[in-house]
């Protein structure tokens, strides 16, 4: 994996924060952290789960219901999520 997949992935979520949160929405400095942080959480997430570094990490392993991320097997107990 190259690294110009990693910056990529990192310049699509500095552009989505600067362009899009700030500039089109208006978001204030509290809701970009809020964003910042969750972000932060996921990319961790995915990292760990796939057994990569955060910074190695491009925009097709962040995709929902794709291959990428194994899935929990059935019944294992649930961690973060809603409650059925």
């Amino acid at each position: 994996m190259s690294r110009a997949s990693a910056a990529s992935l990192l310049s699509l979520v500095e552009s989505y924060f600067r362009e899009h949160l700030v500039g089109t929405r208006g978001a204030s400095p509290h809701t970009v952290r809020a964003y910042r942080d969750t972000l932060r959480l996921l990319f961790r997430f995915v990292a760990d789960r796939l057994h990569r570094a955060v910074a190695d990490l491009t925009l097709d392993d962040l995709k929902v219901g794709g291959a990428r991320i194994p899935r929990a097997p059935r019944g294992a107990p649930r961690q973060h999520g809603r409650q059925s």
